[in-house]
C-alpha cells in the first residue's frame, strides 16, 4: 500500500516579530503544483526569531513527491508568512 511523502517545512516571516507566532497543526501548505502537505503539529515561530521548522505529511498516498524539492510553499491558514520551504523525503 502507498505512503504518502512526508517532510520538514521550513516556515520564514518576513520580518521580525514581538510577540510569539503560532502555526496550527493542520495547517495546509501547497506548492504550484498539486502537492499539499499539512503539518503535523502545532509550531510556534518565537518572537524575536524569524523560522521555525515542523514536520508535514501529504495528503495524497503515493512517491510521486518522494526526493523532490519544494522551494517556495504558500501556506492557506499563514498568509503573514513569507514562506515555506521543503525538501521533500520518505
Amino acid at each position: 500500500m502507498a505512503q504518502p511523502a512526508t517532510t520538514v517545512l521550513r516556515f520564514a516571516l518576513s520580518e521580525i516579530r514581538l510577540v510569539d507566532v503560532a502555526i496550527p497543526k493542520g495547517t495546509r501548505v501547497a506548492s504550484g503544483s498539486a502537492v499539499l502537505f499539512v503539518t503535523d503539529q502545532d509550531l510556534v515561530i518565537p518572537a524575536g526569531m524569524t523560522a521555525a521548522t515542523v514536520a508535514a505529511t501529504a495528503t495524497t498516498p503515493g512517491a510521486t513527491w518522494n526526493g523532490g524539492c519544494a522551494s517556495s510553499m504558500r501556506s492557506s491558514r499563514s498568509p503573514r508568512l513569507a514562506r515555506a520551504t521543503a525538501t521533500v523525503s520518505m
